[in-house]
């Protein structure tokens, strides 16, 4: 495959303890159906929604209830939800045109 987005410092670092004991940033990644939006979790619990233009994205949304390290990101069939997992033992269904849950 060919190199299409790099999103720098999408997550942080350090942060949220996973249940594993060891730290990183990005720990899930979901493109949508329309292919305008990337779904970001981390290391610190966010799930973060990048608007897609061209070649360039901007963060759409950041959304903060998981507790620890987001371990799955699923968009469901028409882009309007998604559903996150997380290592405090939650998943949330999330509004993603009003970004909440």
């Amino acid at each position: 495959g060919k190199l299409i987005y790099v999103i720098n410092d999408a997550h942080k670092l350090t942060g949220m303890k996973r249940v594993s004991g060891s730290h990183s940033g990005v720990t899930a990644v979901c493109v949508d159906n329309s292919n305008e939006r990337i779904l970001s979790g981390g290391a610190d619990g966010q799930v973060r929604v990048w608007k897609i233009h061209g070649q360039s994205y901007a963060l759409e949304a950041s959304l903060k209830e998981h507790k620890a390290t987001i371990n799955a990101i699923c968009i469901n069939g028409i882009d309007s939800e998604c559903i996150s997992a997380s290592d405090d033992g939650s998943c949330i269904l999330w509004d993603l045109k009003r970004h909440i849950r």
